[in-house]
């Protein structure tokens, strides 16, 4: 073998593979530490190192600064092995990320999934349009309210937007 392919008796493509598993496995266990320790569910707490694959930013840095700190041929390989995993996660990882998501049941292409409505034994048939502006109401009645500034704004925006929305149905 030539010196560019190998560090010692230790190949290149089996410090590349190496280092692309333990940094996953890494992710993996941080979030799932994380996920525990801050009481989150179970689906979140399993699935949210899946969601962490793609990002490569910092890794990509220290990449950049260790080549330059290790010089030679050692930072170049240091650089490559880094850097090809880098695109390696990010072919992967929105897969990964978008795979978390679905398993965690973050997300549902169903409104109903997300959240139901109790169905009133007298009410009259409601329209789809209904539904949904009862179902997001529901949404909204979970979401926590918050006292800061930001949020009356936001309320007052509703309102207005609110208002809007009934003055263009009497026009109309």
């Amino acid at each position: 073998m030539n010196s560019s392919e190998s560090i010692g008796s230790v190949s290149l493509l089996h410090i590349g593979v190496v280092y692309f598993l333990v940094r996953i496995i890494g992710k993996y266990a941080g979030a799932f530490i994380g996920c525990a320790i801050a009481g989150k569910s179970k689906l979140v707490r399993n699935y949210l190192g899946l969601a962490l694959i793609p990002q490569d930013g910092v890794a990509i840095g220290l990449a950049a600064m260790g080549a330059r700190t290790l010089g030679g041929e050692t930072g170049n390989i240091l650089e490559t092995v880094i850097l090809a995993s880098s695109v390696l996660y990010e072919l992967i990882g929105p897969a990964c990320a978008k795979l978390s998501l679905y398993l965690s049941k973050s997300y549902s292409n169903k409104l109903e999934e997300i959240v139901e409505i109790p169905e009133e034994e007298e009410a009259e048939q409601k329209t789809e349009l209904e539904l949904l502006i009862q179902r997001i109401q529901a949404i909204q009645e979970e979401l926590p309210k918050h006292d800061d500034p930001f949020y009356e704004d936001e309320k007052a925006f509703s309102e207005a937007a609110e208002e809007h929305c009934f003055q263009f149905n009497e026009e109309h």
